[in-house]
């Protein structure tokens, strides 16, 4: 029994600890509730922005060749392979690029939480290959105990242009729980 009372107290502690860590990192957190507090109106939470990548693989080759000469993009024929989306619980982002050998698509799946720290991170990316039409999927989750949380993925995809979408969320260590925005990214995977 004092072995046990003895384990919550410790967790109880360590539990406060990184409250305590996340309250002393967000001083965002802090300021707006003392401007709260003081009688100013609170702030009104950030507004939702969606990023868009121009999508090279689906463009005319005119089209491209006028991207590339007056922008920078659509080098060998594809989207820039990162997308970010943000929102008002932080952003989730994926990078695809060429993998481990021929037909492999090496994937970054990423978040970041402006709220907290996440504790979990519940994700699944869907990559479709345009050229063959063949589809694939994986995921799973990881404890990050941080602000940010990133992930590798090696998936066999076959030769083509690949494109891959992240979906799932995040759980913070106050309980929140915020949902990636379905970031997609494409490049030709040779």
């Amino acid at each position: 029994m004092k072995r046990r009372t003895a384990r919550r107290r410790r967790y109880t502690v360590w539990l406060m600890a990184v409250f305590l860590a996340a309250l002393l990192l967000s001083p965002s957190l802090f300021i707006a509730g003392r401007a709260s507090a003081a009688g100013a109106p609170p702030k009104s939470p950030p507004s939702t922005s969606i990023g868009m990548n121009l999508d090279c693989g689906k463009m005319a080759k005119d089209a491209q060749d006028y991207a590339k000469k007056k922008y920078g993009l659509c080098d060998a024929g594809t989207v820039q392979p990162q997308d970010r989306v943000s929102g008002n619980c932080g952003w989730s982002d994926i990078f695809i690029s060429q993998g481990s050998s021929s037909g492999y698509a090496s994937i970054q799946e990423s978040a970041f939480s402006y709220l907290g720290p996440i504790i979990s991170a519940n994700y699944g990316v869907y990559a479709v290959n345009w050229t063959t039409g063949a589809g694939t999927g994986l995921g799973g989750t990881q404890s990050p105990w941080s602000f940010y949380w990133s992930h590798y993925d090696n998936l066999y995809t076959g030769v083509g242009t690949v494109n891959a979408t992240l979906n799932g969320s995040a759980t913070l260590v106050w309980g929140g729980v915020c949902t990636f925005a379905y970031p997609s990214s494409t490049a030709y995977i040779p």
